[in-house]
């Protein structure tokens, strides 16, 4: 498990970005606690001495354990029932038949889809964990290395995993050690699946993990575009390139 701030020194000192002021010159820069306009702000102490441009321990191990991984690619809508996981699945596989080296994580905690959309080979689960690094190796089926709760939770093995009870911070803790905590190798590519929404999940993902961009999936109905435009708002506001937006069950068949 990553450390917590309790146990290392240099988070004594902590920078509260969201109580910053409005015309803050950011934490990491050179004028952080020092200049007129940081008059007043209660991280000015924190910042004045550095806080802001120390190196967090967890982000070198976490830089490490995925340096195998070229592309980091979000799939998100934040509706929920536009086919989300069901794109992330098959994009995944379509990369993989191009002769790409895929990973897709299923980073929907309370409602993990990929047990139900990928059928693992007998003998997969339950995960097994390097007695040395601690890493899980992500189970594999035709070729695409995959990870879900749907995996890891208690009774994963039987595939009746229960609900998971937990408040959005836990929730973003565990998707954070599924994604640092599982074996990837080498990969061109590692798709996550992210949960509806704009919350915990997704502020942890696009700060920490450097991700390369995102792909959009929404319906033709109004219901789902205003609420894939808050993703849209989202993204600009933490920096991660927008690929591509599919427009999922926009058409309808009728067969004679």
């Amino acid at each position: 498990p990553l450390s917590s701030c309790q146990r290392r020194p240099p988070c004594r000192m902590a920078v509260d970005e969201s109580a910053a002021n409005e015309s803050c010159v950011g934490p990491s820069s050179e004028g952080a606690g020092k200049a007129s306009s940081c008059e007043g702000c209660p991280n000015q102490q924190a910042c004045a001495a550095g806080a802001g441009r120390a190196v967090d321990p967890d982000l070198e191990v976490i830089a490490q354990r995925l340096a195998g991984v070229k592309r980091k690619l979000l799939v998100l809508s934040g509706k929920g029932g536009v086919g989300k996981s069901t794109v992330a699945v098959n994009l995944a596989y379509a990369l993989a038949t191009q002769g790409g080296r895929v990973g897709l994580l299923d980073a929907d905690v309370h409602g993990p889809s990929l047990p139900s959309l990928v059928r693992l080979p007998p003998g997969s689960l339950p995960l097994r964990q390097d007695a040395q690094t601690r890493l899980l190796a992500p189970a594999e089926a035709d070729g695409v290395r995959l990870m879900s709760y749907g995996f890891v939770g208690k009774g994963a093995s039987s595939g009746a995993v229960p609900a998971a009870v937990m408040r959005g911070p836990m929730v973003g803790k565990t998707v954070g050690q599924m994604l640092s905590g599982t074996d990837w190798g080498e990969l061109d590519y590692l798709l996550v699946d992210l949960p509806p929404g704009t919350g915990d999940v997704h502020l942890t993902l696009s700060q920490t993990y450097g991700l390369s961009a995102a792909v959009l999936v929404t319906t033709p109905q109004r219901l789902s575009t205003v609420d894939v435009l808050k993703g849209v708002d989202m993204l600009r506001e933490l920096g991660v390139p927008m690929t591509s937006l599919v427009e999922n069950t926009a058409h309808f068949f009728v067969f004679f």
